[in-house]
């Protein structure tokens, strides 16, 4: 019988901590890592529905963003505009189903969906001072901080396929794509990455 996938990285058995590639000056300059610790939910809204953003507001415990390719974030929880009146948001590992239990109530009657995609989406999280040069190779978006400060966030073609990148802090990014295509991002990231040299850290979470 084939292994149930639900709780299981799609990269747990190509996942080798240690050193990739080599930089002329033996400088680290790439850190690779996967992210288990979230639980991801998306939430869709009816773009003019104030009532019902101000309602998911009150339960989340923060605004979400209506900016375009903003994100918001408070005490460990994220939200990323992804479309008008969609967001995916992220709470530590555990959190997710209750914040989406406690929407749906909230919500009831208006026009609205919440999706869990915790098992849908591989989450990569990469730094260093060459994090920008590497993902510049697979992305058409500009991501010098004047263009792409810190919070934002941007649906785009990352390494061939769509993902999901949010800049986190100066020099940190992390990336979401759907499960299927975790594998060959994380391979990618590895072979993009080998002329700067980096580092495969232990997983965040679980």
């Amino acid at each position: 019988m084939p292994e149930p996938t639900a709780g299981r990285s799609a990269l747990k058995a190509h996942y080798h901590e240690g050193a990739f590639g080599a930089s002329s000056s033996g400088e680290v300059r790439l850190s690779l890592c996967e992210r288990r610790d979230l639980d991801l939910i998306q939430l869709d809204l009816r773009e003019a529905d104030d009532k019902g953003r101000a309602d998911a507001e009150q339960v989340i415990g923060f605004g979400l963003p209506v900016v375009p390719c903003q994100a918001s974030r408070q005490e460990g929880k994220a939200a990323l505009w992804t479309g008008p009146g969609r967001w995916l948001m992220t709470f530590p590992s555990g959190g997710g189903k209750q914040s989406a239990a406690e929407l749906s109530k909230r919500l009831e009657g208006r026009h609205h969906a919440l999706i869990d995609l915790t098992q849908a989406r591989t989450v990569i999280r990469v730094g260093g001072s060459s994090v920008r040069d590497l993902l510049s190779k697979g992305t058409p978006i500009d991501l010098h901080p004047r263009a792409f400060p810190v919070d934002s966030c941007a649906v785009t073609s990352l390494a061939h396929v769509t993902g999901l990148i949010h800049h986190v802090e100066d020099g940190l990014f992390d990336l979401y794509v759907f499960r299927s295509f975790g594998l060959h991002l994380w391979e990618w990231l590895q072979e993009a990455g080998e002329e700067f040299g980096g580092v495969i850290g232990p997983p965040i979470g679980i």
